[in-house]
């Protein structure tokens, strides 16, 4: 049975509606998951204390990592958007270079 049931639709354009859907829901929670991230950069006063020592202890390589994986998010999830990767071939190769770099400080750092 498919996720999303439309009568009067075909089945191609369920599909596009079901994988428009699961999209959606990868980019917000990706956004929310990059946002959190992001705020504990921004936002001393949001820091649990275990984020705290950490910045503390290595206050680069924390930023590093908690900045590159929030621009890796939420690049993740454009590089994903059909639409985007047809319309603007550019605007993709230069997400899918910022995707990269972030996965590269996140995950060194």
């Amino acid at each position: 049975m498919n996720a999303v049931s439309i009568s009067g639709t075909s089945s191609a354009m369920q599909t596009v509606l079901r994988v428009k859907w699961w999209w959606w829901v990868t980019a917000l929670l990706s956004v929310l998951v990059g946002g959190y991230s992001a705020a504990m950069l921004g936002a001393p006063g949001l820091r649990t204390p275990f984020v705290t020592n950490l910045i503390a202890a290595n206050a680069g390589l924390a930023f590093a990592h908690f900045g590159g994986s929030a621009a890796a998010l939420v690049a993740g999830s454009l590089q994903l958007h059909r639409g985007i990767r047809i319309s603007w071939p550019r605007v993709h190769r230069w997400v899918g270079r910022l995707y990269l770099v972030g996965v590269l400080l996140g995950g060194i750092s």
